[in-house]
């Protein structure tokens, strides 16, 4: 039995190599979940702009919907349309902790971005000759379905990215 005023000690082997190695992954941790997020980002945004958001209808949309003559597609026709203004408007940022897909409400759709996300059935019933030509994901609630249909993907980045970061301790 050890008394109280004799000395104890214990030698850890290894414990400076386990210092330097968790100083290694802190390290390079924020530089791995930074470029992750932002491919995480850049995926789900891309996939939403392309599936996921109405668009107004383009000059062959009109067309074929309305069965109308040719529209001229001269700058100067003021009947022009031009579509994919909600399609840029979506942005996204993305720091080492999270990532955000948004549409700026001083962007050229920024408005119009949320009677289309938030207000179908009240402001707005019918999907458009456009939003029906992108498919059947066009729709309200945009940028979460999209983002939830994309869960696997998106995971399948962060699992890579922390593979190859414990790989190359």
């Amino acid at each position: 039995m050890i008394g109280m005023n004799e000395d104890f000690a214990v030698t850890l082997v290894g414990l400076d190599e386990a210092f330097r190695i968790l100083n290694s992954i802190s390290s390079n941790s924020e530089k791995v979940m930074a470029r992750t997020m932002y491919r995480i980002a850049a995926l789900n945004r891309d996939a939403i702009r392309l599936k996921y958001t109405p668009r107004s209808p383009t000059i062959e949309d009109t067309k074929a919907g309305s069965g109308a003559g040719t529209i001229s597609k001269t700058p100067s026709n003021h009947k022009r349309v031009h579509p994919g203004g909600l399609e840029r408007a979506i942005e996204f940022a993305s720091s080492a902790q999270e990532a955000s897909i948004y549409v700026a409400a001083n962007s050229e759709a920024g408005a119009y971005a949320f009677v289309i996300h938030e207000l179908k059935g009240i402001k707005w019933h019918k999907r458009g000759l456009g939003t029906i030509s992108k498919g059947p994901k066009a729709d309200d609630d945009f940028i979460p379905r999209g983002i939830v249909d994309h869960a696997t993907q998106s995971f399948a980045i962060l699992s890579d990215a922390q593979t190859k970061a414990l790989k190359a301790i």
